[in-house]
């Protein structure tokens, strides 16, 4: 069995590793409870999420219920421990399967791209407009019906361009 050694107690705890689903989240306190299928469902007391960041860089990514994660627990129970992060699985595979492309897809359709091999950071909002940064570039569209504004003074461009789509490599390439 795994096991912890204590940084403050030469002692050693043992850790218990679990897959279950979120039951129910908490975004102001960045905490889950987590459902565990092969314990006949039993739910976890409310357990903290780790995130790369919480101090001058902060981070935060919340979960969504019945998310796939994977837990640490100390000790024997279900009463101590952290939630790691989510898994895909056969069910919910990543939405492009390539080393070189950083994605996040939100359920509203916006999204943003990173390609570090074509040197390419695109936002896409739900409404289809988009900004890209490629070459040296920025790329601005609006969405249909809408307007690129500058501040300080507005300036609205009608005239439509041809915005480049971005090259999206087969699902499971590396």
């Amino acid at each position: 069995m795994p096991t912890m050694r204590g940084s403050r107690e030469n002692v050693e705890t043992p850790c218990t590793i679990r897959h279950g689903y979120v039951s129910v989240y908490n975004q102001k306190t960045h905490r889950a409870r987590v459902r565990f299928p092969d314990k006949d469902d039993l739910v976890s007391y409310w357990l903290p999420v780790l995130v790369p960041n919480t101090r001058k860089n902060r981070d935060e990514a919340p979960l969504d219920e019945g998310e796939h994660v994977v837990c640490l627990f100390l000790g024997n129970g279900l009463e101590m421990g952290y939630v790691l992060g989510s898994v895909y699985d056969n069910g919910n595979l990543p939405p492009v399967g390539n080393r070189n492309i950083r994605v996040a897809n939100f359920e509203d359709g916006t999204r943003v791209f990173v390609d570090r091999e074509k040197h390419q950071v695109e936002i896409k909002d739900s409404f289809g407009s988009r900004v890209r940064l490629e070459g040296g570039n920025i790329y601005l569209q609006a969405a249909p019906g809408g307007g690129v504004f500058i501040h300080p003074a507005p300036v609205f461009l009608s005239e439509p361009m041809n915005f480049p789509e971005p090259e999206s490599p087969p699902a499971g390439d590396g």
